[in-house]
């Protein structure tokens, strides 16, 4: 399972920005608007998006395996993997019920992460939550945006619920000297699992989703981002000082 993160030919970290621009130089996400100019984003980056092909990369549907970067052939691997971790789960042995609701977890986190992220390339899709095989219908209907989102929120809700089973709302001790140093951390936890379905709650109650303006769909997401805040007080996570708000994604890792 842990391939989804740091597999050679697959992995969710084609949807991470950085990564994503780090890898190609000069493909970026705000270089699919010629309101951008990148060179003044990277100094390693030639300048504006160019031809089709390069925008082809961009949005993620580039097939070259070698590329780090193709997040739609990427994403679709790593949702199979889910799948297969949940519905197997039980076939785990010499594992701890915590590691195995852990790992069952991450895979509910990963899955709705997953599709979230093509959800923002591309709009809403089928929603994939079991293993396909060769005699399933695999040409599904594309979900509307609410029910897409729906689907999200409630993976990224499970998600936590296992994380809280398993008491890893957070993975590293409380905020203060050495809260920065567990190597677990590289992995979701509950608190991240609840901002994240705030996220695709709000993503679902905007304008693009919601032009009806649907009042209720904004008070779900309200609702959802004061469990994650809340969560993120109780377990001990903290803001910076205003003259210290740099340490959050510079000079530290």
């Amino acid at each position: 399972f842990y391939a989804v993160y740091n597999g050679a030919n697959f992995n969710i970290k084609a949807h991470y920005p950085l990564w994503f621009a780090g890898n190609n130089q000069k493909f970026t996400m705000e270089g699919l608007t010629d309101m951008c100019d990148m060179t003044r984003i990277q100094r390693c980056q030639p300048g504006k998006q160019g031809d089709g092909p390069q925008v082809t990369w961009a949005v993620g549907y580039n097939s070259d395996a070698a590329s780090k970067t193709a997040k739609v052939p990427y994403s679709w691997k790593v949702i199979r993997v889910c799948n297969m971790a949940i519905e197997k789960i039980d076939m785990l042995q010499d594992a701890t019920d915590r590691d195995k609701t852990d790992l069952l977890a991450q895979a509910y986190f990963v899955r709705a992460y997953t599709h979230f992220e093509l959800f923002r390339l591309y709009g809403s899709l089928p929603y994939i939550d079991k293993v396909m095989g060769s005699e399933d219908e695999w040409d599904l209907p594309r979900l509307s945006d609410y029910d897409f989102c729906q689907h999200v929120a409630a993976d990224f809700k499970t998600a936590a619920e296992l994380f809280d089973q398993a008491g890893l709302m957070r993975r590293d001790p409380a905020s203060g000297s050495g809260h920065l140093a567990s190597p677990d951390q590289a992995k979701p936890n509950g608190g991240t699992a609840l901002a994240m379905r705030g996220r695709a709650l709000l993503y679902m109650a905007s304008p693009l989703s919601n032009p009806q303006q649907n009042r209720t769909l904004w008070e779900e997401a309200a609702v959802a981002n004061w469990e994650a805040y809340q969560a993120a007080i109780q377990y001990g996570y903290q803001l910076l000082s205003k003259a210290d708000y740099t340490k959050n994604f510079y000079g530290t890792k």
